[in-house]
């Protein structure tokens, strides 16, 4: 099994961000869970038994260290899924035999995938994963960011958060500056 896991949401199944994931999954030899495959319903204080896939996502995710949630930017903002799948986190927080899994997180990583027309990911798109990385006790790693200038065409920025790392990648990922294991 790979280290890594990208978490990918979108309108469209097969578009520039999909086109990204398998990019980025190819480098990092990571393996691939489409969100919008899975039925998570929204969080809600009186609920306390939800019956969808949410626990079956997290139980999956759980079994990788780095895990890389791969959006389109819409409206500066994540995809509608990925934003109820960090809601419903809530559910880990709110009951005390899922709290164990929920302190695993604590020793995992996260990174972004953003994919839009311009050419650098936006601040204001990456604040809520760094943030909610930080909440959960997860390390931020990256910020990669893909240019998609027309339906199959891609580029991808990786941005760190500590500058270490900067480059632009076509294609697959050349000139080596991606993170494999990190």
């Amino acid at each position: 099994m790979s280290e890594h896991i990208i978490i990918f949401s979108s309108a469209r199944r097969t578009g520039n961000t999909s086109i990204a994931a398998q990019t980025l999954a190819e480098k990092l030899k990571a393996e691939i869970l489409f969100l919008d495959d899975y039925q998570i319903n929204a969080y809600d204080y009186e609920v306390s038994e939800h019956k969808d896939d949410f626990t079956e996502v997290m139980g999956i995710l759980l079994q990788f260290e780095h895990w890389v949630f791969a959006s389109p930017v819409y409206w500066y903002n994540t995809t509608a899924q990925i934003k109820t799948f960090f809601d419903r986190i809530t559910d880990y927080m709110d009951d005390e035999t899922l709290q164990l899994q929920l302190r695993q997180l604590r020793n995992k990583r996260m990174s972004v995938l953003s994919t839009s027309n311009v050419l650098q990911g936006v601040d204001a798109f990456v604040a809520p994963f760094k943030l909610t990385a930080e909440y959960l006790g997860m390390t931020f790693k990256y910020h990669f960011h893909s240019l998609a200038t027309s339906s199959g065409k891609i580029s991808i920025n990786n941005i760190n958060v500590s500058n270490r790392l900067y480059g632009n990648f076509t294609g697959l990922i050349q000139k080596n500056k991606c993170p494999e294991n990190t």
